[in-house]
């Protein structure tokens, strides 16, 4: 029997290293750490920056990440499935061949990475700016950019090694120092270039954390001399660079593609616009990206087990993996997302300020077009473990292109609402292309029933608590009692609707800790699960 997104084969539970309750746990812990110091970051420069120097810091962060996501390579993604697809064959040879590479080839990104941003500094500077006075700044940030190629390298090595806990509680330290770095320096020393300095520290410290989660003592990072010189049957020398970077290459494409579609609707409104409306439209951005927080660990797990999986040649379990999760991830999301889109002007007024409230509708398109689209998460992971990556290509082109498009088209007359459109081909883009040419392979699997029951309990709720809240203002006041209301519809409807299969609630009732385990009753009266057997009990075995 298969259950859940961490697969079980043949009635008996399979373990693997890496799929534990408590690993999971510190998966969600580090992804929910990293959009909350993030979103406080942006919170406290909203409340301390003029609203001119918040969007030179947007800026500033989108060409960073523009160019680590270019120089990369596509290597963070490349490492990290092969090194799960060799881990399934129990191939240490070969795995600790690519664990050399990947320390070599960050060393040498790291370097272009910054040369790059460095060379570029006085044609960015005018363009994207409108002064020459930001070139010193930009070339201060290649150090960063360099440091964030390397750290994103190896945090896929830590990520394709399955070793969770690891990588969470090391990713929540580099965290950690790049928000908390730059809030200290900026305190200290008031100006951008202490920001920057921030970012540095924390890319440095993520650089030598990930580091020393690769030679962490383990079966993968141990061995005899002799093993190691001794060739494994079928070792493939140096095809096997080729492979990795032959699986690479396209997800570089695709990653600088997606990368650039994600900030080109922020560009062309600092290129259109000013730099001030690009701070205000940030804040829809960042809780969009911030509501994916609830999702994160399932794009997180999901690639590795699919490698894994893949390099067994299980396609059923593939298969049930990918229906599961599509299912979970509905399920979580969707009603979190409409509710924030419902309740988006009351956050940004109590969490940003009055003047950021206009942002309210922007930020309802892009998260209701977001959650229609949140299975292309899964089909994402699901063609980057099986080696389809043309697909991932094509589907963030598509994003790039109609995201420029409408951008231009509709920024010049709409303003920040015109790039909200645009930005949402963020979202229906790819979806549309990963779709078309998966659903031919078989090993993509959804329940469309499931799905729209979920919809329809979520639609429920949304209604009940924002359209009361257009009449009766956004205070504290009316918020809190509507949203209970909400809550209990969302929770009726999906019981009255039957709108969570078995097998989801198993998995709930799994990854549940041991000290909630008094909410197991909720859990399956919610799924309509009453003879389950869930009750007093810690949950099936390990989906894995």
């Amino acid at each position: 029997m298969v259950r859940g997104p961490w697969i079980e084969v043949s009635g008996e539970a399979e373990a693997p290293e890496g799929t534990r309750r408590s690993d999971i746990h510190w998966v969600y812990f580090s992804s929910v750490y990293f959009y909350l110091t993030g979103t406080i970051f942006f919170l406290y420069l909203a409340r301390i920056l003029p609203a001119t120097e918040l969007g030179a810091v947007v800026v500033l962060q989108a060409i960073a990440t523009i160019v680590s996501a270019g120089v990369s390579l596509g290597l963070n993604s490349g490492f990290q499935h092969f090194l799960s697809f060799y881990r399934g064959r129990n191939e240490p040879v070969i795995l600790r061949l690519l664990l050399r590479s990947s320390v070599l080839a960050a060393i040498v990104l790291a370097g272009v990475g910054f040369a790059l941003t460095f060379g570029l500094s006085e044609s960015l500077s005018p363009l994207l700016f409108r002064s020459p006075g930001y070139a010193a700044m930009i070339q201060l940030l290649g150090v960063y950019a360099g440091l964030a190629t390397a750290m994103t390298i190896l945090q896929g090595v830590v990520l394709g090694l399955q070793r969770w806990v690891l990588y969470a509680a090391r990713s929540v330290a580099a965290y950690t120092l790049t928000y908390g770095g730059a809030i200290a320096f900026y305190t200290v020393w008031p100006g951008l270039r202490s920001i920057v300095l921030g970012w540095i520290l924390g890319a440095a410290a993520g650089c030598a954390l990930y580091l020393g989660a690769m030679g962490t003592r383990s079966p993968v990072a141990t061995g005899s001399p002799a093993e190691e010189e001794r060739p494994s049957p079928g070792l493939p020398g140096t095809p096997l660079y080729r492979a990795v970077l032959a699986y690479s290459l396209p997800i570089l494409a695709s990653a600088l593609i997606s990368t650039s579609a994600t900030y080109v609707d922020r560009l062309i409104l600092a290129s259109i616009s000013n730099l001030a409306n690009v701070g205000l439209y940030n804040y829809a951005l960042l809780f969009v990206a911030g509501s994916t927080v609830v999702i994160s660990p399932f794009s997180t797990v999901l690639l590795p087990r699919i490698s894994e999986h893949f390099g067994r040649g299980d396609g059923e379990a593939i298969r049930r993996m990918t229906r599961v999760a599509t299912n979970l991830i509905v399920l979580v999301y969707v009603p979190f997302a409409l509710a924030i889109a419902a309740g988006g002007p009351f956050l940004l007024h109590l969490l940003v300020g009055p003047a950021f409230v206009a942002d309210g509708l922007p930020l309802a398109v892009l998260i209701t077009v977001a959650a229609v689209t949140v299975p292309s998460q899964v089909m994402t992971n699901l063609a980057s473990g099986t080696r389809r990556t043309p697909t991932i290509l094509r589907a963030a082109l598509l994003a790039l292109t109609a995201n420029a498009l409408l951008s231009l088209l509709l920024v010049p007359r709409f303003g920040i609402l015109g790039a909200a459109f645009g930005n949402s081909a963020m979202y229906w883009g790819p979806i549309l292309v990963l779709y078309l040419e998966l659903r031919g392979t078989g090993l993509f699997s959804f329940d469309l029933s499931t799905l729209g029951r979920v919809w329809a309990a979520s639609v429920a709720m949304a209604l009940v608590f924002g359209v009361p809240l257009l009449f009766l203002g956004y205070g504290i006041w009316p918020v809190i009692p509507l949203a209970f209301l909400g809550l209990a519809v969302l929770l009726a409807a999906l019981r009255g609707l039957r709108a969570i299969p078995r097998e989801v609630a198993d998995w709930l009732v799994h990854v549940l800790p041991h000290r909630l385990s008094f909410a197991i009753p909720s859990i399956c009266w919610v799924a309509a699960c009453d003879d389950c057997g869930h009750r007093g009990t810690a949950g099936p075995s390990p989906p894995t």
